[in-house]
């Protein structure tokens, strides 16, 4: 049967024979576990021939299925109605903990090892996810780049368990590497051109322009 509406989260139901299934779906920033949710087999007054036939076990069912580990996603549970009783739900929806991360990292100079970020506010230990981009670009991607230039970090952590999904930023630079140019000596005599010098000068991406 319908289930009234909750406050902070949605459940609807649907029924096959005597197999209820329950979605359950958290309002943003909520989150519910298998717990909070209670089905009490209750009375059905229609399966009734006379009064006396009215069932009157108001006893909890028990409910299938488990608990996703970001309590604040939509999930399924079942459970089984018996024959001539109907059952009726109650649930509670609890605020999601909310998470601030700041990432950290520290630029190096082209050529060195990429130094490895970091993050701290990761209240509930999840998984986090670092990407890059140039700096006020939006194309993130998780290949760290090489090339001297200005980058953004940014470090995502998901929803798990009664804690809220959450991002950070943090600039860094890749700096350029400094040359060192060496030229052949040459002699010039008073009144002929100036000489042509060759220059040797090692340079790559990344590293500093030399004229």
């Amino acid at each position: 049967r319908d289930i009234p509406t909750l406050a902070n989260g949605t459940i609807t139901s649907s029924l096959s024979g005597q197999t209820c299934t329950l979605t359950v779906t958290p309002a943003a920033g909520y989150y519910i576990r298998k717990s909070d949710i209670t089905v009490e087999k209750t009375a059905d007054p229609s399966a009734a021939r006379t009064r006396t036939d009215i069932p009157v076990d108001d006893s909890v069912l028990t409910l299938i299925g488990d608990d996703p580990t970001a309590l604040s996603a939509a999930r399924s549970y079942t459970f089984e109605i018996p024959e001539g009783y109907d059952a009726y739900v109650t649930a509670t929806f609890t605020a999601c903990t909310a998470v601030t991360l700041t990432a950290s990292i520290d630029g190096w100079t082209y050529g060195e090892t990429a130094k490895t970020p970091s993050v701290t506010g990761n209240t509930g230990n999840a998984t986090v996810a670092y990407t890059y981009a140039k700096k006020g670009s939006t194309d993130f991607a998780a290949a760290v780049p090489t090339a001297a230039g200005d980058y953004t970090l940014k470090a995502s952590a998901p929803a798990i368990g009664i804690y809220t999904a959450a991002e950070a930023t943090k600039d860094f630079t890749i700096a350029r590497k400094a040359v060192t140019v060496t030229a052949d000596a040459k002699k010039k005599v008073y009144g002929e051109d100036d000489p042509e010098l060759t220059a040797v000068v090692p340079g790559t991406v990344g590293t500093d322009k030399v004229s």
